[in-house]
């Protein structure tokens, strides 16, 4: 019965409405008594129904157990303890509920929080989630108190229009306080609305805004009831057929599957009834209504179909007649050359795009592969003569494919050409019968020049079928480049399909986001003073679920050193544990053997599983372990070395990266951190790889990232992008990618690192640090929403890395069986008359023959050599060590010996792999580097020539700074921030007067320079050192450098040091500067800040000079500093050609000899020759080595240092070698030496 009066319907509602106020009821959705007893460790198995998120750098205990003997209490301890800057959401306590709209939900909580002091109370928000959206936030207020405490919170679900079972309630439990405890948590809902149609709408609702029947399901009539019109498939509820298309709306959804909301739901352009009525399908668009002619073209759609033609297209192949007058004229409709009217042209052809690059191809052209996206190519020929039956493309001689179908083509109608680079002379040649005989009528020639950036990252495989024309498919599986990203542990562990399914469809490769780091596998909670053993379960389990799916990883990481920024305590200075730092303060020797301990358990529990690992991370930005353990020795601190030895003990495997941020942003530190590898390596630590973060805050700069690249690639190792996300900030902090124009930017930024990263022959992966807004450390940088819909970022990726560097193609074989085709590096299904073989292929300069003819795949391929040191284009100080290393590619039992060259001379001749030497008598000037590689079959091959550059001794400059010491008062300086600056007598390092700020409010107010762009060369490395003092205390000071691009208004900020400082000595502050292209840049000066505000600085003797090219040789005497300081006491007691210790032999060669020794460099090893007289013969005696050749030298004043050459080229032996020596009546001194 329907109630037709508005006022009765209104009086009735209110009627029921309180009627059933009476007969409401709570329902309980969920009561959690923590009464098991718990720990982390078995949290999951115990509570499984509720997870525990820590954000990265806090952790929690959490435990279950009695509390004043009374009851059990869950208790979250947060680690760090009593800091400031844990953040509320920081920990997370939440659970899966069922979300149902018009419900009030009520919240308990029985339990407290504890502070020792300055906590009166603290507010824990609470938060329901649905789809990625909050749709509920509340909050309850413990106050710090012993006393259990019971707080009770209702909210509404807003915006919630149907039931979500999946939804999250959130409690957000992070912040400075003790303890927090939990007695027991329910949730409770009371239905808060009246729905007496049962139809999914609340009967207010139905009479204020959709103005429908409360009491009739359905107020139309139409087949659907009113929730489902309004909540399912906005339709109007109070019209029958909202679309007006001429069907119902029951109709279009129950019998027709259209959309009722949409008048012509496939698109077109025919509403939905008419097809119904025509008999085509109204929700496929390919099927129009047979009798119609949609294109006008005098053809029907039936018509159309019939001829292949296109149904909305007049004139389908674009040939000037419409269909049907080609269908009535005999010709083919599908076939742009029928009738044949097209002029003579040869066509370049995209065959990825299906589009003409070029018309009409010159006599000469160069293709850009990089700068077409990489495309598949074909060539197409429309023939000079109209009686043209056939077309042959040949291709430096070889002849590649014989066409008999106008127009003609290189590769047939489906192949596409996939060259490598290379010239390639193109000959096209014309054939028709004539007089019953085949016959050239006409020819064209055209020279090609393929280029390509990414080369280096492709390889051509020569595929022999046996047949000609086979079709052959190439389908790429997935890239042997890595591109990764790092995974959370939680979404692993907890199974999260949309987060498993989306990473394997987008990446290779992967790292663990903070399971592997130390204070994740002891942290101080846990330890609890004692470590106990190691927790590795959650990295364990990431591992082993990537595996299982093919995916390798990379360890992140040893050691973590980097200075703490917060230093908030004397055992809270670095990232690792607080507990070794305090062991370190109770006993060094305990701190170094736990130390020890972690070095060796990583390497050894991840031997064989995850061999790449970053080993000290972020060292580059301070280093606890470098600042406590001095452990020095001829060549350096060798705290490093130490700890890279014991776990090259437990895995000889093991490839240690050094990883650290801010590189790809600032070449100055990109300089910085080379210098201090530099000085890592001298010490003996190795250098298998680089790790750069590439953490993008703000729009990436295309020639800083290249700069940085090219920086770092001088050690001849990988470099990987190890931690990369571009996730500009858009202000609000509690929203992320809303801003279309900033997500634009982000996948702008995303696409300029990928491809600098990728074209660059250094850089051997990408990973991202994360990929899930809900899952990401900065959720501007991801590339899924937290709904998994794409992001701009994400979409750019794909492109990138799954469209324009992925190759699927099909190509066919020439006449003699053979195709060549160019891919990326990857694994591959090739596939020949329905056979499919998969296959790996390597990046590499040489092709990969592939024989297909029996049915079966063999593959072979020659070995491949490269000069990985020295880096061309590199720079060395004069008398600094040059290493050379060629690296075999294939069977070094192929290869019978490497000669290295500088220029036309030979270096060395090595026999054996590694094939390496060092050149340590460098030639000032441009050096032209190659090697010759010799095979046991007779065949030589040489390598690429790599030039360098020699440089002689730049550090003895002036001072580029006019008045570094302030004694012209404060000229050439400048206030930094709105404060006073002044030259004073009160304090002087030297001469009468220093530089004083004063009245600073801001951490970076202080002294700066002036504009330095003048005063300096580009590509130029320079020392900048100063003194500074405070005026009372002790205080950090930073030495810093600001420099800010053309048309840029955002600088880049660079602290080259800092230190602690005291005001009664002067401390050293030094760093140096290396600007690539001073032209880029609209400022540039250097600033002395840091400390606290309201904190005097005092600076002086401040010194801006061209530095060292060989930083660890500061006086370019050819002797490594700390060496020298070692032996000699200082840098000013030796040189090549001293002799400190009068013991003959020259520093330089002691030096030599004891850092290289006489294997892999040629220079002279210590010899200690000794005369004899035996059968009236004297004979001069020495222990040789075989392979050395030696010289004898002869002088009778040691003085003149004139030695004659008594003999040359004496073969060596590894017995004692004895030579016969001439008697004379001089007295003379007599040395052996190697011959080089």
């Amino acid at each position: 019965m329907k109630v037709e009066n508005e006022t009765m319907k209104r009086w009735l509602l209110l009627f029921i409405s309180y009627t059933c106020v009476f007969s409401s009821f709570s329902e309980e959705v969920f009561l959690s008594h923590f009464t098991l007893d718990a720990n982390e460790n078995n949290w999951s198995s115990i509570y499984p129904e509720w997870d525990i998120i820590c954000a990265p750098g806090v952790s929690s205990d959490i435990q279950v157990d009695w509390w004043q003997g009374s009851r059990t209490l869950l208790q979250f301890r947060p680690s760090p303890q009593n800091d400031s800057s844990i953040q509320i959401d920081d920990i997370v306590f939440r659970k899966n509920i069922t979300a149902t709209p018009n419900f009030t939900y009520t919240f308990e909580i029985y339990g407290t929080v504890i502070r020792s002091w300055q906590l009166s109370s603290m507010v824990f928000p609470v938060r329901v989630i649905s789809q990625g959206q909050v749709i509920a936030a509340t909050s309850f207020t413990f106050n710090n108190s012993w006393n259990a405490q019971t707080r009770t919170v209702s909210f509404d679900l807003l915006g919630l229009s149907q039931e979500d079972p999946n939804a999250i309630l959130e409690i957000q439990v992070g912040g400075d306080y003790q303890r927090f405890y939990a007695d027991y948590i329910s949730l409770s809902r009371e239905l808060n609305a009246l729905d007496s149609d049962q139809d999914g709408l609340i009967d207010d609702d139905e009479i204020n805004i959709h103005l429908t029947d409360p009491f009739d399901s359905d107020s139309d009539d139409d087949g659907l009831s009113d929730g489902d019109e309004v909540l399912s498939h906005s339709t109007n509820p109070n019209q029958s057929d909202s679309d007006s298309d001429g069907l119902s709306d029951g109709l279009e959804v129950n019998t027709y599957l259209t959309n009722p909301a949409l008048a012509d739901s496939d698109g077109d352009s025919y509403n939905d009834s008419y097809e119904v009525t025509e008999g085509s399908d109204p929700n496929d668009y390919n099927e129009l209504p047979p009798n119609d002619d949609f294109d006008d073209d005098g053809l029907t759609n039936n018509l159309e179909a019939i001829n292949g033609t296109d149904p909305r297209n007049s004139d389908t192949d674009g040939d000037g007649l419409s269909d049907q007058e080609e269908v009535d004229g005999g010709s083919d409709p599908n076939n742009s050359n029928d009738p044949n009217q097209e002029p003579f042209r040869v066509e370049l052809i995209n065959m990825s795009s299906n589009s003409i690059i070029l018309t009409d191809m010159p006599s000469e052209y160069i293709i850009d592969l990089n700068a077409l996206a990489q495309p598949s190519l074909n060539i197409r020929l429309y023939p000079q003569t109209g009686i043209t039956s056939s077309a042959e493309f040949k291709l430096n001689g070889r002849s590649v494919m014989v066409d008999n179908q106008t127009p003609f083509k290189m590769v047939g109608s489906g192949g596409s050409w996939l060259p490598k680079v290379g010239n390639y002379n193109l000959e096209i040649i014309e054939r028709a019968q004539i007089n019953g005989v085949m016959q050239i009528v006409a020819q064209t020639n055209k020279s090609i020049s393929i280029i390509n950036a990414l080369d280096h990252r492709k390889r051509t495989i020569r595929l022999t079928t046996g047949a000609s024309n086979d079709v052959v498919q190439i389908r790429m599986q997935k890239h042997l480049f890595p591109f990764g990203s790092m995974v959370e542990a939680s979404p692993i562990t907890q199974n999260n399909q949309n987060y498993k399914n989306t990473f394997l469809a987008n990446f290779n490769a992967s790292v663990h986001g903070n399971a592997a780091k130390w204070y994740s596998n002891q942290p101080d909670w846990w330890v609890n003073g004692t470590p106990n053993g190691v927790r590795s379960s959650d990295a364990d389990d990431v591992y082993d679920y990537l595996i299982g799916e093919g995916i390798p990883m990379r360890g992140h990481t040893f050691f973590w050193g980097m200075i703490n920024n917060s230093q908030s305590s004397a055992s809270n200075q670095m990232w690792d544990p607080d507990w070794v730092e305090a062991r370190m303060n109770a006993s060094p020797p305990d701190a170094w053997y736990w130390i020890e301990q972690r070095a060796r358990w990583v390497a050894s529990h991840w031997a064989g599983k995850i061999d790449e690992w970053d080993f000290n991370n972020e060292m580059g930005h301070g280093d606890w372990y470098r600042d406590t353990f001095t452990n020095s020795g001829p060549y350096g601190l060798t705290y490093l070395k130490q700890m890279t030895d014991w776990a090259l003990e437990e895995n000889p495997n093991l490839k240690i990266y050094h990883n650290d941020y801010g590189i790809l942003n600032n070449n100055t530190f990109a300089f910085s951190y080379k210098n201090l590898l530099k000085t890592i390596e001298s010490e003996g630590v190795p250098i298998d790889g680089i790790g750069v973060q590439g953490h993008f805050q703000a729009p990436p700069d295309a020639a800083t990232i290249k700069a940085s690249f090219d920086i770092l690639d001088d050690f001849g190792v990988p470099i990987k992008i190890t931690e990369f996300d571009c996730a500009i900030d858009d202000g609000d902090a509690t929203t992320f990618n809303t801003d279309p124009a900033i997500e634009a930017a982000e996948a702008d930024g995303l696409e300029m690192v990928y491809r600098i990263a990728f074209e660059h022959h250094a850089v051997a992966g990408i990973l991202m640090w994360g990929f899930w807004e809900s899952e990401h450390w900065r959720p501007e940088g991801a590339l899924y929403y937290p709904n998994w819909d794409i992001s701009p970022q994400g979409a750019r990726y794909r492109e990138l890395v799954y469209n324009e560097w992925w190759t699927d193609a099909d190509a066919v074989t020439a006449g003699d069986g053979i195709v060549e085709f160019d891919v990326f590096a990857g694994e591959y299904q090739i596939t020949v008359n329905g056979i499919t073989h998969t296959t790996d292929v390597t990046a590499g300069y040489k092709p990969i023959d592939m024989d297909f003819s029996s049915g079966s795949i063999s593959s072979t391929a020659e070995p491949e050599i490269n000069l990985r040191k020295p880096v061309s284009e590199n720079k060395y100080a004069y008398n600094e060590p040059i290493d050379f290393e060629l690296d075999l590619i294939g069977d070094t039992a192929l290869v019978q010996k490497v000669e290295f060259y500088v220029g036309d001379v030979k270096l060395k001749t090595d026999v054996s792999s590694p094939y390496a030497a060092t050149w340590l008598d460098s030639i000032i000037g441009t050096n032209f580097i190659w090697a010759k590689t010799y095979y046991v079959d007779g065949t030589t091959e040489s390598s690429k020539t790599n030039q360098i550059t020699v440089l002689q001794a730049q550090a003895n400059g002036n001072n580029l700074l006019l008045n570094g010491g302030f004694e012209n008062f404060t000229s050439y300086w400048q206030a930094m921030g709105p404060i006073s600056i002044a030259a004073t007598i009160e304090r002087n390092r030297s001469g009468n007067y220093s530089g004083r700020a004063t009245g600073r409010t801001e951490e970076w107010h202080g002294l700066r320079t002036f504009d330095l762009r003048s005063s300096m060369l580009n590509d130029t490395v320079y020392n900048v050192s100063c003194y500074v003092q405070v005026a009372s205390g002790v205080d950090v000071v930073g030495l810093k450098l600001k420099e800010t691009k053309n048309g840029n208004t955002v600088p880049n900020y660079s602290t080259l040091d800092t230190a602690t400082c005291n005001s009664t000595s002067w401390t050293r502050l030094e760093g140096q500067i290396n600007i690539t292209d001073l032209s880029q840049l609209s400022e540039l000066f250097i600033y002395i800040s840091g400390a606290p505000a309201g904190t005097v600085i005092y600076a002086d003797d401040v010194v801006l000079k061209a530095a060292p090219v060989n930083n660890l040789d500061s006086d370019e005497d050819g002797i490594q500093d700390s060496w020298e300081t070692y032996y000699f006491g200082s840098l000013e007691n030796a040189s090549m050609d001293t002799d400190y210790n009068n013991n003959s032999i020259y520093d330089g060669l002691e030096f030599r000899q004891e850092k290289y020794g006489s294997f892999g460099a040629l220079l002279p090893p210590i010899i200690s020759p000794y005369l004899e007289i035996l059968n009236s013969q004297l004979n001069l005696s020495w222990a040789g080595e075989s392979g050395i050749l030696y010289k004898i030298l002869a002088t009778t004043n040691l003085v003149s240092g004139a030695w004659e050459p008594l003999g040359s080229s004496i073969s060596g032996s590894d017995e004692l070698m004895s030579v016969p020596i001439m008697l004379t009546n001089d007295v003379e001194f007599i040395r052996v030496e190697v011959d080089q």
